[in-house]
């Protein structure tokens, strides 16, 4: 696979267009009239170039945020492979779909379709993709150049080791078995911390010892049990106690009946005191006071109305006392069944009151068959952690027995581990101009985890920047060059590897790219800025290898510069 052009639909886009043998650069560059300026060249679109190839290769939508922003903007990608071209075009407004030659394919499919023309055998191997395969000739920033493992934004140890065993030839089988091993073993584990923190199992343990519980519980079933065969149940007693519930609730109305009679009587009382208080004498003096004369004929008329309302008023008083003493018999009779309905009560209680109760019995029936559902949950807990300790112990020797077989394939394997180390010490030592200590060695891991080999790479004072992108760099080149199990023949960089690396080492990094670039017509991107780029080819003139410095004048596939938005990559500034 070659990748030939990535391209836009916007006019403002500057396409980038690649040679498939040799090395192609991607330059960050200044205009003339800048030069003597002392500002780096970043931002231009270098960088964002390999997240578009990545985009179009079909990472998830979201894998970089930056294309968010892009709004209407198609990007198409058109490459090689075994001599036909093929070409993708994805939009960004797209989660879904994307074209593959021309016919609107799911992401899922588009990627089945990368997977087998460039992975061999890959569609019966777990946890090998093509995502995870073609980001090996593709690492993103900044992630994929913190550790030559990982390539990768969360990219675990297992599935690093994966990939990369797979891309250097070696038996994936046994790495694969370990993985799904562990994973089963995960689960047992998972399992049983579940059963363990079940809240009934945990109240009905008093121990810590699941089999000591369930012996005690079975004790305390049978200690209830022999309770219950001598308990008896009094005759008549529910309907005892049902007589008295109903004797309760018809005393509490009669009680409520006397409260509303005797609120009447109060009312009747009050009622009673009323008095007639302004006569017609009353009325004759409050006049005289006032010195108006009542003829005599209107003051017999008021008398004769003051003794209508009187005889009115004795009347109404009549029927008021009359209704009184009705509701003073009525709460005599209901004082009587009050007293009557207490003795029932009192007789009923005084029966049963040395009598067990039915809700006794019926609370340890309660009590027996919680004992007993809980037991049988705790056997039932018991009898999958039985199962469970066995599975363990069985996939447990199945790792033991990978153990051994690993260990054998390791041996088996030396000479080609040999050529391995071989290849990256010459790199290592090629690039730095001496000799140096490094190499690689794979080994058993029959630890508890996920990882069947361990591959150590390794370079005098790896930890500092420059040596640490070395290493990167010389393993890349390792798998890039192997070319095991794929028909992937590009590798693009960003400019990042070069970072704090002198360039002395950056010019011999490029010259084995070149090396291996025209051994097996690869095809080598790399972006670099202009500073970097010119060391290099400064270096190139100092050794006297002006042949070289030419090849790389002469890779510049395209330029960019800083000067303003219509020179960078997508030729519009985006906010």
């Amino acid at each position: 696979m070659y990748l030939k052009k990535l391209s836009a639909n916007k006019e403002s886009f500057h396409d980038l267009i690649l040679s498939s043998n040799g090395i192609n650069i991607i330059l960050g560059s200044r205009s003339v009239e800048d030069k003597k300026k002392n500002d780096t060249v970043n931002g231009v679109g270098k960088t964002l170039s390999i997240k578009l190839i990545d985009y179009c290769l079909g990472c998830r939508s979201d894998a970089h945020k930056e294309l968010k922003k892009l709004t209407g903007w198609e990007f198409c990608l058109t490459f090689d492979i075994d001599g036909k071209e093929h070409e993708i075009l994805r939009s960004v407004d797209d989660e879904k779909f994307m074209f593959l030659d021309s016919k609107k394919k799911t992401i899922g499919q588009v990627k089945d379709f990368l997977e087998a023309e460039c992975f061999h055998c890959v569609e019966d191997l777990s946890n090998i993709s093509f995502r995870g395969l073609i980001s090996r000739y593709l690492r993103i920033p900044k992630e994929g150049y913190l550790d030559w493992k990982k390539y990768k934004k969360r990219e675990e140890e297992h599935i690093s080791l994966l990939l990369n065993s797979f891309l250097l030839g070696l038996d994936v089988s046994l790495i694969i078995s370990k993985i799904k091993i562990k994973e089963e073993i995960n689960k047992i584990e998972n399992s049983r911390k579940l059963l363990k923190n079940d809240t009934e199992i945990k109240n009905a343990m008093t121990g810590s010892d699941l089999r000591i519980s369930i012996g005690n519980l079975e004790k305390e079933i049978r200690d209830l049990e022999a309770r219950m065969e001598g308990f008896q149940i009094s005759e008549g007693y529910n309907e005892i106690k049902a007589d008295i519930e109903k004797c309760t609730r018809d005393k509490n109305d009669l009680i409520n009946q006397i409260a509303k009679y005797e609120n009447i009587i109060k009312s009747i009382n009050k009622n009673l005191e009323l008095k007639v208080d302004v006569t017609a004498e009353k009325v004759k003096n409050l006049y005289e006071e006032a010195n108006v004369i009542f003829p005599e004929n209107m003051l017999k008329s008021m008398q004769e109305i003051c003794d209508f309302h009187e005889k009115l008023l004795d009347g109404r008083k009549a029927r008021l006392i009359k209704d009184k003493k009705q509701y003073q018999s009525e709460i005599r009779k209901i004082k009587k069944n009050l007293a009557r309905l207490d003795q029932i009560i009192n007789n009923d209680m005084e029966f049963i009151k040395d009598k067990v109760s039915t809700t006794e019995y019926e609370r340890l029936q309660s009590r027996l068959t919680e004992l007993k559902v809980t037991l049988a949950k705790m056997q039932q807990y018991d009898t999958v952690i039985k199962q469970l300790e066995i599975k363990k112990a069985n996939y447990q020797a199945d790792l033991a027995k990978d153990n051994i077989e690993a260990i054998a394939y390791i041996n088996a394997i030396e000479e080609y581990k040999k050529g391995l180390d071989n290849q990256f010490s010459q790199f290592v030592d090629y690039i730095y101009g001496e000799r140096k200590y490094s190499g690689i060695d794979i080994v058993n891991n029959p630890g508890d985890n996920k990882q069947r080999f361990d591959i150590n790479v390794e370079i005098q004072d790896d930890g500092s920047g420059g040596i640490g992108n070395v290493k990167i760099f010389c393993m890349d080149m390792l798998i890039w060059d192997k070319g095991k199990n794929n028909k992937v023949q590009f590798l693009y960089h960003d400019g990042s590897l070069f970072a704090e690396t002198d360039p002395r080492q950056c010019y011999r990094m490029l010259k084995i790219a070149n090396d291996i670039c025209e051994k097996g017509e690869k095809q080598y991107i790399i972006n670099l800025n202009y500073d970097m780029f010119d060391n290099i080819i400064s270096v190139a003139k100092e050794l006297d290898d002006e042949a070289f410095a030419n090849t790389l004048n002469n890779s510049i596939r395209l330029k960019l510069y800083d000067r303003s938005p219509e020179d960078k990559l997508l030729g519009i500034q985006i906010k």
